[in-house]
Order: C-alpha cells, then structure tokens, then sequence
C-alpha cells in the first residue's frame, strides 16, 4: 500500500510542473503578440505621417507650378535675374547657395524656400532656342515641344523642389522639372 501512495504524489507534482511550464509558453507567447502588435501600429502611424508630407510636398509642388505659369513666359521673373531676400525661393541659374536642395538642413531651406514646408525654383536654361529636335539639344529632349503655339520659339526650363513637414519629424521632397514658353 505505501508503494501505490508514492506513486501517486509524483504523478501529481509532474502534473503541476507541465502546467506551469505551458502557462509559461504561453504567456511568453502572449507578450510577445501584444509587443508586435503595438509595433505594427507604430509602423502604420509612421507610414500615415510620411504620406502626410509627401501629399504636402506635392501641394506645395502645385503651388510653384502654378506661380510659374501665372508669372508669364515671356519675360524672368526679376528674381531668376538677381536673387533678393524677397523673393528667396527664386534662384537664378548657377546661384543656389547650396548645390542640392534635397541635402539642405531645415534652417539652409529656410533661408532658401517659401518656407519650412514650401519649394524653391531654380532657373536651369533660359531662353533656349526651339530648335529642330533632331539636333539633339539636351534641352530640347527634356521639353518636347511637340505642344508648343506657334509663335514661340524659346523656352524657360525651371527645376522645381518642394518640401513637405508632419508631424514627428517626417519631411518629404519632390523634384520636377517644369517649361515655361517664352513668345
């Protein structure tokens, strides 16, 4: 009889111990589901504040264009002639201060642009010739000037970056290269 009782008090601390252990996995398990679950938000709220400012660099993108268009091709701009503190987001041909506005600190683009979350346009080719595209004028290649009024027998090319902030430190940039017909 005493042996059967012995027995039976090991089967019932190896039962204790197999519990404890799954409850074990199991919690580790559990916290682990809940960190990746709290970093996966994180990744998302990041991806949601980064779309943010690249939606923000296009509009400020926009924004330049359409200055562009409204300040009339047939004449520069006084500002893509001689840059001035007033018009600091107009940079002439070869006077950028910094040669790559993509790598500028936010006070080197403040000192540049329209502003912290602005662009800034920089005159590339002024006044180029609409020639035969054949020729293989690298201008010429860029602008295609297939939609061109007659008439007009030169363009202004102009590079155009704009930047866009939001919250937690994302900022984005977006470069285009855009035509102005000067007739």
């Amino acid at each position: 009889m005493g042996r059967n009782l012995l027995i039976r008090h090991k089967q019932a601390g190896a039962t204790l111990v197999i519990a404890l252990i799954v409850l074990s996995v199991l919690m580790v398990l559990g916290v682990s589901a809940a960190m990746m679950a709290n970093t996966q938000l994180k990744m998302a709220g990041n991806l949601q504040f980064e779309n943010l400012a690249k939606n923000r660099a296009e509009n400020q993108l926009v924004a330049a264009e359409v200055f562009l268009k409204n300040s009339g091709g047939a004449a520069l701009h006084p500002g893509f002639i001689t840059w001035a503190s007033a018009t600091k987001e107009l940079h002439p041909k070869g006077q950028l201060t910094m040669t790559d506005p993509l790598k500028m600190s936010s006070a080197d683009w403040l000192n540049n642009a329209t502003g912290e979350e602005g662009y800034m346009i920089e005159l590339l080719v002024a006044g180029q010739l609409a020639e035969d595209p054949n020729k293989g004028s690298a201008a010429n290649a860029v602008v295609g000037l297939g939609n061109q009024p007659s008439g007009c027998n030169s363009v202004n090319l102009f590079r155009v970056t704009a930047r866009g902030v939001s919250g937690r430190g994302a900022v984005r940039f977006v470069q285009s290269i855009h035509e102005v017909t000067s007739c």
